[in-house]
């Protein structure tokens, strides 16, 4: 499952963009611009440039992406010099590079958040040289001026949804996971019933909710789904909640659909195919019953003595360990109370250690509640544990029903 992820860090990188693949397309008129306008229709010229040469091979999807981040910056660095809005086509249409121009690493960063932190032993964090550090400063300063701009510009300009849009993805690289959410809402609210940007916003609300998809995240990609089944950013997020749930089939699955919206010869469609491959390991062992080998089926609710300290937002660790021996997590998954009581299963496509449930006849099961949301264990957690047989066809009960001292 470990080169899995490096897949999905990988594809990430490109799904920005690839993803977004023809979404809305709009008629400028250029007889008559301001800046601000020529501005945009340069940085629309010049994307589908840079498109065509990653297509072509010219470019490769890293130089692509430094490229379209240069651009980016350019852009924000000449907002404001006029307050004119882009002109926009009839039906609200609007401009597609900025909404190609989506958040690197998002999906990459919902797996990892909602995934199995707790099973990846982190190495200590080594200060970067004190000129790097400068150096990243520098940046980070010369972002916060160019937002800022951005922010005054939207500010007399409120119905810019290109700027909303610019403004969310800057807020991401900023790490302002709840700004960018403001943002990419404010420009739901104005156009409405777009799927791909309903599918950023469902994204960076999940960010924003340390990477839990329920509530608004999850209508939002459904409400999206509804609109548009072939919308591909959101059959892409889709597979990405299905996965981390433990359903590599249902990911699989929506993947593969996926693939016949993506154009088949684009870096995109193959990336996709990566992806499935890497879940093949999961979905191979599934037999006609669909069960996955080495899997435990689970049930996992908290008593009511205990629920009454706990609220719907506090994470819920659930993971599979063997019962004698090194206690590292075999899998593991991550949920919130609000969830309780959940059906889950953990099965052998979520080993991250090279261990898998199927090389133990028993294994203890724990289910811990974190007020800190931090997966290692603390006095004061809630938590429940029982041991399993892998392979049982019947669910086993997990109740959390102690304090942990």
């Amino acid at each position: 499952m470990t080169a899995f992820w490096v897949g999905v860090a990988i594809m990430s990188l490109i799904a920005s963009l690839l993803l977004a693949w023809p979404i809305w397309r709009r008629k400028v008129e250029r007889a008559v611009m301001g800046q601000d306008q020529l501005n945009v229709a340069i940085f629309e010229d010049r994307m589908k440039e840079l498109d065509a040469e990653l297509a072509s091979g010219v470019l490769t999807v890293e130089r692509h992406e430094q490229a379209r981040n240069e651009l980016q910056r350019d852009l924000l660095q000449n907002a404001g010099t006029e307050t004119a809005a882009v002109a926009r086509g009839n039906g609200g249409r609007w401009a597609a590079p900025l909404l190609a121009a989506l958040v690197p690493a998002l999906a990459v960063y919902v797996y990892l958040q909602v995934g199995s932190p707790e099973i990846i032993d982190k190495p200590p964090v080594t200060a970067a040289p004190p000129q790097h550090q400068e150096a990243g400063q520098g940046m980070a300063g010369d972002m916060q001026t160019m937002v800022q701009r951005l922010q005054d510009r939207l500010r007399s300009n409120p119905e810019d949804v290109d700027g909303w849009v610019l403004l969310g993805r800057s807020m991401v690289m900023l790490r302002r996971y709840q700004e960018a959410a403001d943002a990419y809402g404010k420009a739901y609210e104005l156009v409405g019933d777009v799927p791909e940007i309903m599918a950023q916003y469902a994204e960076t609300l999940a960010l924003a909710q340390e990477g839990s998809f329920q509530g608004r995240p999850s209508e939002l990609l459904q409400r999206a789904k509804q609109v548009d089944p072939e919308a591909p950013r959101v059959m892409w997020l889709l597979g990405v909640v299905a996965a981390q749930q433990g359903d590599t089939a249902k990911a699989a699955g929506i993947w593969q659909r996926l693939l016949k919206v993506l154009p088949a010869d684009s870096e995109a469609a193959r990336m996709v195919k990566g992806s499935i491959d890497q879940l093949g390991g999961a979905v191979a062992e599934q037999g006609e019953s669909g069960a996955v080998t080495g899997s435990i089926a689970l049930q996992v609710d908290i008593s009511p003595e205990l629920k009454e300290k706990t609220s719907p937002e506090d994470v819920v660790f659930i993971f599979a360990r063997p019962v004698q021996g090194p206690r590292m997590p075999l899998a593991a998954v991550r949920h919130r109370v609000g969830e309780l009581p959940l059906a889950v299963t953990l099965d052998d496509s979520m080993s991250m250690t090279g261990k898998k449930l199927s090389s133990y006849e028993q294994v203890e099961v724990v289910a811990r509640i974190s007020k800190s949301a931090s997966p290692m264990p603390q006095a004061g957690d809630l938590e429940g544990s029982v041991i399993a047989r892998t392979g049982d066809s019947g669910k086993v009960v997990v109740n959390i029903d102690h304090v942990r001292q």
